[in-house]
């Protein structure tokens, strides 16, 4: 059987393609004051988002070493997106311990995720293009967490992070730099 679509091969040449994620800035959704969103032609991207005085994000940095991923699936028409955040962080030290507790006590967390692409995209916010209105998302994103001790045999001791929600549309792309989130 032959292809018959070759657009996406066509597009991209030859070059091995990439997935998985390089950074993750995660903030509490109680500490955001604003987000804007800016239509430009046919797209809707993040452009801004506020927080409040003494509120700040938090960011982790991976390595192409598969710790992390970030999916968005509609398992079914007109259903909800389910959005899953994961990363897992090698070691176990107070500071992890407190950031999965931190992470456990907040209501619904935003997430920015930088894909390997450089492409950023928000999770926790949703943007009806229709009433030009945007809202967090009806599940928010909340951990499910987990300390492990690993196996042996080259297994680590790890702490995971797993965010899951729902969002009624799928994650938009932001305007925002991954510098302009570190300033956050």
């Amino acid at each position: 059987m032959r292809v018959t679509d070759l657009s996406q091969a066509g597009s991209v040449g030859c070059s091995t393609l990439t997935g998985g994620i390089t950074k993750i800035w995660l903030v509490d959704n109680l500490d955001i004051s604003a987000f804007v969103c800016t239509e430009v032609a046919t797209k809707a991207e993040w452009s801004a988002v506020t927080l409040g005085a003494s509120n700040k994000m938090f960011s982790w940095t991976f390595t192409k070493d598969n710790t992390a991923f970030a999916n968005a699936i509609q398992a079914n028409i007109r259903e909800n997106a389910e959005l899953t955040i994961f990363f897992n962080l090698n070691g176990i030290t107070p500071e992890k311990i407190d950031n999965l507790n931190g992470l456990r006590a907040a209501c619904g967390i935003t997430a920015f995720v930088e894909y390997a692409s450089g492409t950023i995209v928000c999770f926790g916010r949703d943007y009806d293009v229709t009433s030009n209105a945007n809202s967090e998302i009806p599940k928010p994103l909340e951990l499910k967490g987990q300390i492990l001790s690993g196996l042996g045999n080259g297994d680590s001791e790890k702490v995971v992070v797993e965010l899951v929600g729902a969002s009624k549309y799928f994650p938009l792309t932001t305007t925002l730099s991954a510098a302009a989130l570190d300033a956050l």
